[in-house]
């Protein structure tokens, strides 16, 4: 069994040490982590042949394997075996000491892994540990594990997802309105009001406010005054009042809308504590709530819009609905909190995505049916409505089926490959109830906040929006794309050097004769281009199809563009092979390098903005060696073929 390195294997069965021995061997051997011990492939293989063969018939000391698993979990969980071995150490936990005893183990897994800074992971074994617990019925723990995935998600600043699952705490503990799940409430209501406020929809924050300031009355309806502000669990209170103090002090337009929540929501009996709160200047909340980073300027839902976005895998999303409908909101909301789930099923898996904003608006159509076409042309997501628990699984897949649509609208994989790698993250040993709280968002949202959607104000904040921060372990895959190796690059660069200066024959014997050109070269090979972007793009400035061609074939255009000058052209305009011209041509020419890589564009052409190609160009240069890969060849552009050699490649 190839576990454990450098040590001698006794010939005498001995007992599994205790934990605490093991952190202590550990430390005494001057080692910085248990990895360092352990053959961690051999160790998942070992211990999943022994539970597949034995499995939870009491023949193996599963409580000191869980143990190890716990303390080994940082390192283990990045291995390929992880999540097959779990669910056999799980089934075979629960086999014995019964579900929560599995669920418990998989909370406490997630506890480690969450401490080692690996919260995508953490957030995979408390999905394990939330299915156990409610399939063991213990509604509390089940709340816990709600919150704490809250918890996760907003450390990973995904804030839709993070709101989802702590109003699905407050809406189990209202449901089953016991004693002991009255916690969950106020806990609940204040993570998901903050989402809110850092979102900058500080209007529904308030929605949210209101309730959570009512449920933690009614668990400590007396609390000294000197501790009220202080106390954690009542910041609810506090951060409400900085808003309506910010709203009274920054917009009075506000004012009217505020008041009608206060009294809509029923609360006379705690305006006054608001209104007499601690007073926080605009500076001072603006550092406060600033620190996290705001997605919108405070406020920013009252002037008709609400924003919800999120940065991961290179991509910012910004989906945007009317802050006057909850019924656009939510489905927002709702499209939001799946893209974000899906981010974190997606960690580590290299869809090769064009980095850049990817902006869309969300709006709800009674006559659209789920499963037809949602995206348009102008941008928009259609989506269908919401009208009660029968349509949780439609507009949830839905959502699911538009979050896909618009990341392979983004990824350069072939069709196929896109599919392959996205089933990857959402293989069958993970759980489907990772995307859901218990409802739809809808209901969540709706069940838990005061009030209606508010009219719109045009308080006059500015519309600039602030970054929206990616989590590194929501980064994107860096290191050679999925298709490159340097042996396929230089086959291909050599290829191009045979190929252009052919199809160009006459264009280049009159080019080489002309000084502007020659000093065109020698400025655009000082910025760093190569021969092969010279020549790509002289080839695409000055082979323009004539004007009586019939463009309408792709294959013909293709056969034309394909077709070698005769040794002598026309005479080419000046203005034709410009730096700038040039410039151009090589930018759109990028997306003739795609193909060589069995790569393919996605977003239509004429969709591909500046900001898209500057992506585009960054993305190819750093992951399949854009600017740095090149061959030995002849100058194309020193005369005749042969006369000069040039050594242009950083990589030679």
């Amino acid at each position: 069994m190839p576990m454990v390195l450098d040590e001698q294997v006794p010939e005498q069965r001995q007992d599994m040490p205790e934990i605490d021995v093991i952190r202590e061997h550990v430390a005494s051997q001057g080692r910085t982590t248990p990895a360092e011990l352990f053959d961690g492939d051999g160790a998942l293989a070992a211990w999943s042949d022994a539970l597949s063969d034995i499995g939870g018939r009491n023949l193996l000391p599963l409580a000191p394997l869980a143990d190890i698993v716990q303390l080994m979990a940082p390192e283990l969980s990045e291995l390929d075996g992880w999540l097959d071995f779990i669910r056999l150490l799980d089934s075979a936990t629960a086999e014995v000491g019964g579900q929560d005893a599995a669920a418990q183990r998989a909370y406490q897994r997630a506890i480690a892994l969450h401490d080692a800074d690996k919260i995508c992971a953490a957030i995979g074994e408390l999905h394990q540990a939330r299915v156990q617990w409610w399939t063991g019925d213990d509604l509390h723990s089940s709340g816990e594990v709600l919150l704490a995935l809250g918890q996760c998600y907003a450390e990973l600043h995904l804030l839709e997802a993070s709101q989802q699952f702590a109003l699905g705490a407050v809406t189990l503990a209202r449901a089953y309105d016991r004693d002991e799940l009255r916690d969950l409430v106020p806990r609940g209501l204040a993570l998901a009001a903050q989402a809110e406020v850092l979102s900058g929809r500080w209007l529904r924050a308030l929605r949210l406010l209101i309730p959570a300031v009512a449920a933690q009355a009614d668990i400590s309806p007396s609390v000294p005054d000197e501790a009220f502000f202080s106390s954690e669990v009542l910041a609810p209170l506090s951060q409400m009042a900085s808003l309506v103090q910010a709203a009274r002090d920054t917009y009075p337009e506000l004012g009217p809308v505020i008041e009608e929540l206060f009294l809509s929501a029923g609360a006379e009996e705690i305006r006054a504590a608001i209104l007499d709160a601690p007073v926080v200047s605009p500076e001072e909340w603006t550092t406060a709530f600033g620190s996290a980073g705001f997605v919108q300027p405070p406020f920013s839902d009252a002037a008709g819009t609400a924003t919800f976005a999120f940065s991961a895998h290179g991509v910012t999303w910004r989906i945007t609905a009317s802050s006057e409908s909850d019924e656009d909101c939510c489905a927002a909301a709702r499209l939001a909190a799946t893209a974000q789930i899906a981010a974190v099923r997606l960690a580590g898996v290299d869809l090769c995505l064009i980095p850049g904003l990817l902006s869309i608006q969300a709006v709800v159509d009674p006559a659209h049916a789920a499963g037809t076409r949602t995206l348009t042309d102008d941008g928009r997501a259609v989506l269908a409505p919401y009208r009660g628990p029968d349509d949780s699984h439609s507009v949830f897949v839905e959502a699911l089926v538009t979050t896909s649509t618009l990341l392979f609208s983004r990824s350069l994989l072939p069709t196929e490959t896109f599919g392959e790698r996205s089933m990857q993250a959402f293989d069958g040993s993970r759980s489907g109830q990772d995307f859901f709280a218990g409802r739809d968002y809808t209901d969540l949202f709706l069940q838990a906040a005061e009030g209606t959607a508010p009219t719109a104000v045009s308080p006059g904040q500015s519309e600039a929006t602030s970054s929206v921060d990616e989590h590194p372990e929501l980064a994107a895959v860096g290191g050679p794309g999925p298709t490159y190796s340097r042996a396929r690059a230089e086959k291909r660069l050599a290829e191009r050097y045979q190929m252009f200066p052919t199809l160009i024959r006459g264009t280049l014997n009159q080019l080489r004769q002309r000084p502007d050109f020659v000093e065109t070269v020698a400025t655009l090979r000082g910025e760093g281009w190569l021969d092969w972007h010279l020549l790509q793009a002289v080839h695409g400035a000055t082979r323009n199809l004539p004007e009586d061609f019939d463009d309408s074939d792709a294959e013909v255009v293709t056969a034309f563009l394909r077709t070698p000058e005769a040794d002598t052209v026309p005479g080419i305009a000046p203005e034709r092979v410009t730096r700038e011209a040039l410039d151009v041509s090589r930018r759109v020419g990028i997306l003739a390098t795609l193909p060589m890589w069995d790569l393919e564009l996605h977003l239509p052409d004429l969709r591909l903005d500046d900001d898209d190609q500057q992506a585009l160009q960054s993305l190819m240069a750093e992951r399949y060696g854009y600017w740095t890969d090149d061959v030995r060849h002849d100058d194309p552009f020193a005369g005749e073929p042969g006369d000069a050699s040039a050594v242009l490649t950083s990589t030679d």
